[in-house]
């Protein structure tokens, strides 16, 4: 197989499993929200968060240097290996000691023993996490896509076991640590064909990969704090409760997103890279992705607006019935980054991954003043100050980044999501109002859901049939030649 074969291969195997994954994570949710209260979900959205931030810090480069690193010879690998072992577990051996003034910081005295237990997988990720990088580097998608559905189902299953007999939090938890440690042993074992380990480390061996991978890591920590700093806030001012509620919408808008974004943004990134030194191709090629993502996700979050609650009712039952208005106002901010999202190709396509670090610098002050300042009032505000931040971060990226590195006009780039946007405005707010009012008087939620959901998407058909069809024509025929 050459390598645009392997290309072609990885992108549907890696496309297969992250749709699987991501509708198994929603149907163990569906399942948690039975057993578990708001408030497990907020504690668990703290740890999460400060289990995220270490990852990003403790990889320290590692991965990305082993990525652009043409050759990689034993020992050095070994270094790299136990080198990250350790600082994983040091980082473990302190957050766990740490973790009852963390506790104390949220008023939530649970946190004390129950993170030194969710940050195992801190320990459980230094086994395999470098071979993770190794198994991508050597294009063996097909092996890490079974492993993630594979790992993703057992985690379900645990789950589901542990809720069923009365684990509660622990049922989250421990179905996650499952879920980590068949993908490190999974990763450590088949990565032994190419780097067997060896009970060797040499600093000197891996200051070199640390020069690499230190300017990236440092982007990459202030972009999770920034993309992360509503849960730390929340957690703070409104209390675990709310944030379970917070995080639960905002996790269920991400997951519709991200889905498709990532997908497109695995075969986006070769498309602009191929002929980096061209700005009209990369204009052309730019405008067709942003044009693709927002046909599919602006449709799909103008009906996650409409219809949160009967999703929300049918995904997490009744009790959750609060987490439906922030989901509503958090599809527009999915809106948003749909099409904001893919920026990150063009600065990487081009070589100034130094603009990525300015930008996500920029915007981490504006999230954090601008969350401080909604987290005064209320969580809808809270939830309402994640969109303007978004509209603010659109007109920054196109000046800073788009502009800057391709000389995209802002006209031509607004057109390329324009007419979808104005078709889903012109559906939206029609049928919010009528689902709002249930105008046909309709008792039961999933009739409600099945009939003004068809009529929502008739419209959408014959509105993008009279206005789009052209051009709906052109993008999917693009997209079927690089073959999603």
């Amino acid at each position: 197989m050459n390598l645009k074969e392997k290309a072609i291969s990885g992108a549907k195997w890696t496309s297969m499993a992250t749709v699987v994954v991501v509708l198994i994570q929603v149907f163990r949710l569906m399942i948690l929200t039975r057993f578990l209260d708001k408030e497990e979900f907020g504690i668990v959205a703290i740890i999460t968060f400060i289990l995220g931030l270490t990852y990003t810090f403790s990889d320290i480069g590692f991965s990305v240097a082993i990525m652009h690193t043409k050759h990689i010879d034993d020992k050095e690998f070994s270094s790299l290996f136990w080198s990250q072992f350790l600082i994983f577990s040091l980082i473990y051996i302190a957050l766990s000691f740490s973790a009852p003034w963390i506790a104390s910081f949220y008023n939530e005295v649970s946190i004390s023993y129950l993170m030194p237990i969710a940050l195992i997988d801190l320990v459980l990720s230094g086994i395999g996490k470098l071979y993770d990088t190794v198994l991508q580097k050597t294009m063996q998608f097909k092996k890490i896509a079974l492993r993630n559905i594979i790992s993703a189902f057992c985690s379900v299953l645990v789950a589901l076991i542990l809720a069923v007999h009365g684990f509660g939090i622990y049922s989250m938890i421990i179905s996650t640590l499952s879920q980590t440690l068949i993908n490190n042993l999974w990763n450590f074992l088949l990565g032994q064909q190419q780097y067997k380990i060896k009970l060797f480390c040499s600093i000197s061996k891996i200051k070199p990969f640390f020069r690499i991978g230190i300017y990236q890591t440092g982007t990459q920590i202030i972009d999770y704090f920034c993309s992360k700093l509503d849960i730390l806030i929340i957690g703070k001012f409104f209390g675990s409760e709310i944030l379970g509620v917070y995080s639960l919408a905002k996790e269920l808008v991400l997951k519709l997103v991200l889905i498709i974004n990532s997908i497109v943004n695995k075969v986006a990134l070769p498309i602009l890279s191929y002929n980096n030194d061209n700005n009209h191709f990369l204009r052309t090629q730019y405008c067709k992705i942003i044009n693709f993502l927002s046909l599919i996700n602006f449709p799909i979050n103008t009906f996650l607006c409409i219809f949160s609650y009967h999703i929300v009712f049918l995904l997490y039952g009744q009790k959750y019935s609060d987490v439906a208005p922030l989901v509503s106002i958090l599809s527009i901010y999915g809106i948003m980054l749909s099409i904001g999202n893919p920026v990150g190709n063009i600065t990487i396509a081009k070589g100034r991954t130094d603009i990525s670090f300015k930008y996500v610098l920029l915007r981490s002050i504006i999230s954090i003043v601008l969350i401080t300042i909604s987290s005064f009032y209320s969580i809808r505000i809270v939830a309402w100050s994640q969109v303007i931040m978004m509209i603010i971060l659109f007109a920054i990226a196109w000046r800073m980044i788009i502009y800057r590195l391709i000389q995209l006009p802002i006209l031509n780039y607004i057109k390329s999501f324009s007419g979808i946007g104005l078709i889903s405005l012109a559906v939206g707010i029609p049928f919010f109002i009528i689902v709002h009012y249930n105008i046909f008087y309709i008792d039961n939620l999933i009739f409600q859901l099945i009939v003004y959901g068809i009529m929502l998407l008739l419209s959408y058909i014959i509105l993008l049939n009279f206005f789009m069809k052209k051009e709906l024509l052109i993008i999917l025929k693009e997209f079927i030649k690089i073959k999603l």
